[in-house]
């Protein structure tokens, strides 16, 4: 059955809508548009988006490395990509996460055993700050879907 004789029909309508959508969340999770270096030189990080098994799509955190040899690939399964999220990295090559929706911050650091996530404390002890380029523009990256 071809509809596109229907200009004005329900299914030509859908259709369109379908394919512009198609267009909007291929070019808007292109990883090499929003790659960002680390302060060294050494890493590169983006956002992309993955389906999660509950069908919806979730962000994912990635990191590679000079060669683009993938270093991290960590999903976020409680952070829906319809949601605002934004990466920046701070001066010791620490990568940050915001989820501007729920006010969520973590950050990954890099170990001889790979990239861990942490829980960012406000508690001035409590470990490092965010830099502020992840709240007021700068190096983040702000991904929306």
């Amino acid at each position: 059955m071809h509809y596109s004789g229907f200009p004005g029909s329900l299914i030509g309508s859908i259709v369109l809508i379908v394919e512009i959508v198609g267009l909007l969340f291929s070019s808007s999770c292109s990883p090499r548009e929003s790659t960002h270096v680390s302060p060294s030189g050494e890493y590169r990080a983006f956002l992309t988006i993955e389906p999660c098994p509950q069908g919806y799509g979730v962000w994912v955190v990635n990191v590679t490395g000079h060669e683009e040899e993938v270093l991290l690939s960590e999903m976020m399964p409680d952070h829906p990509a319809s949601l605002m999220a934004y990466i920046a990295w701070d001066d010791a090559d620490r990568l940050w996460w915001y989820g501007s929706d729920d006010g969520s911050v973590f950050y990954w650091t890099r170990s001889e055993t790979g990239w861990s996530r942490n829980a960012y404390s406000s508690d001035p002890q409590g470990g490092p700050a965010p830099p502020d380029s992840l709240f007021t523009g700068g190096n983040r990256t702000r991904s929306e879907r």
